[in-house]
């Protein structure tokens, strides 16, 4: 979830993950001011055979038009199931 707490609406121009097994669903939106908006990240390798859960953690760099601090990141943990496909 991202939120502009701003008066003004926020351009989020990029959002990139630091490994290349994510896929974010939006990499570039725009926030009005006092919301929030959602994007999805998605797990993209799928030939692990390994069973049970694993979490990974990552990075998301995001560049906004923010004035204040126009690039942050932010850490995230994804929860994989692994296993053979029945």
């Amino acid at each position: 979830m991202l939120t502009n707490n701003g008066s003004t609406p926020i351009q989020i121009q990029n959002i990139s993950p630091s490994l290349p097994q994510l896929k974010i669903s939006q990499q570039a939106l725009t926030i009005a001011a006092s919301t929030s908006a959602s994007v999805q990240l998605k797990w993209l390798i799928t030939t692990d055979t390994t069973r049970g859960k694993k979490t990974h953690t990552a990075t998301l760099g995001i560049r906004s038009s923010d004035p204040v601090l126009p690039f942050v990141t932010v850490t995230v943990q994804i929860e994989v199931n692994g296993g053979k496909p029945q």
